[in-house]
């Protein structure tokens, strides 16, 4: 179904917690009623799509999948269209749908927006009224776009599409990065991580950790296909307090963080017996980055301390 099809009709039945302000039903749900549609909620407003005393033109699912399905499952009323958000959808409501005749038009296609295919924003942007034109930086040449860089000088068009659309590109990468691969590393005997690390493994001298190769052998014993387990980088993953509450100390244990300070121009000024700089960390304020830049910048920070 295309969306221009579906932003013609005037009914919409939002679907998930359309009370809470933090929640995408919501969200769209009042940009709905904002743009001049006809919107009911089910979830939290309404038990049940039965409880809609209107016809149903388009379905916006933004709820968990158990409960969504759920909801189309007992549903007895015809409507045109489905949207599916985010995290809404599952090969279960997927066959379901197919199962059931309960479009009345479009022979029942969904229309199911992939937020990490350009293509498909691209046409979500421009209808809401954005101008997408760059200009290719090789060719010259017009092109259609949709980072970040070049929709964040349009604001005030639609700041709510902006907003969701640039928090799902964050979190995307941090699933990307920090999800689905983490969670196969972890070994269900210790419940624990296990990487490798190489205390200099880096030209600068640092310790890194990780690997591209397959840990074969977790593969085999959680029986996951050949590639999807491997040694996670531990030294990169967000600071945000729901990444780190992932980590949990042993009982009767605690989790110490401690770091070094400039170690590498520690060792330095010990190694080559750099006088100004064994005082800055014995006597100074340590702030080896003011003293670089005063022994360089002598006649420019005069009288700066």
């Amino acid at each position: 179904m295309d969306l221009r099809k579906v932003m013609k009709y005037d009914t919409f039945v939002v679907v998930g917690d359309t009370l809470n302000e933090e929640k995408y039903a919501y969200k769209i749900k009042h940009e709905l009623i904002n743009s001049g549609y006809k919107v009911y909620c089910v979830g939290k407003e309404l038990n049940s799509l039965n409880d809609v005393d209107d016809e149903i033109d388009i379905i916006d699912l933004c709820i968990n999948p158990p409960a969504g399905i759920k909801i189309l499952k007992e549903n007895k009323k015809k409507f045109k269209g489905l949207i599916i958000q985010p995290g809404a959808g599952s090969d279960e409501i997927v066959e379901f749908l197919d199962e059931n005749t309960l479009f009345s038009e479009f022979n029942g296609d969904r229309f199911t927006i992939n937020w990490s295919s350009s293509k498909q924003v691209i046409e979500v942007a421009k209808i809401l009224g954005f101008n997408t034109k760059v200009q290719d930086k090789k060719t010259g040449a017009d092109k259609d776009s949709v980072l970040e860089n070049h929709l964040k000088t349009q604001k005030g068009i639609n700041d709510e599409f902006l907003s969701l659309y640039f928090n799902y590109q964050e979190y995307a990468k941090v699933v990307s990065s920090f999800g689905q691969g983490h969670l196969n590393a972890i070994n269900p005997k210790t419940g624990r991580i296990h990487t490798v690390y190489r205390a200099i493994g880096t030209i600068s001298g640092r310790m890194s950790c990780g690997s591209t190769q397959s840990n074969t052998d977790l593969e085999k014993f959680k029986q996951l296909p050949n590639g999807s387990c491997k040694f996670p980088n531990m030294q990169q993953l967000p600071h945000d307090k729901e990444t780190r509450a992932c980590f949990i100390a042993e009982k009767e244990n605690l989790f110490c963080s401690c770091d070094y300070s400039a170690m590498e121009a520690r060792i330095g000024a010990d190694v080559y017996n750099e006088h100004k700089l064994l005082d800055e960390f014995l006597y100074g304020s340590v702030d080896t980055h003011a003293a670089y830049a005063k022994a360089v910048f002598a006649k420019e920070l005069e009288g700066i301390d």
